[in-house]
């Protein structure tokens, strides 16, 4: 079901939602009566756009385990710490 809302959701309006024409909108694309846009990004500065997007959400959801788990494995989540801090410096060295 999420894979199906995933590939369905670029077909949807951006800028308003109502539940008929969304549902309108799904049944013709699974149907092959519309295509979904071309949504890969069309600069480098787009795909970067896009992919610290992913970075900082997959950071969000490590963090919240991490936070669980660090009671039990407190090495564990100091090294991933240490871990994330190196990457994000050679990111910053990256701009200069």
């Amino acid at each position: 079901m999420v894979t199906l809302l995933r590939a369905s959701w670029p077909i949807l309006p951006p800028d308003r939602f109502g539940h008929a024409e969304a549902v309108a909108q799904i049944r013709a694309y699974l149907a092959g009566e519309i295509a979904p846009p071309d949504s890969s990004p069309a600069t480098p500065a787009e795909l970067w756009s896009v992919e610290a997007g992913r970075v900082r959400t997959a950071l969000r959801r490590v963090r919240q385990g991490a936070v669980s788990a660090a009671a039990e494995h407190p090495d564990d989540a100091r090294k991933l710490a240490a871990e994330l801090r190196e990457l994000a410096d050679e990111v910053e060295q990256g701009l200069q």
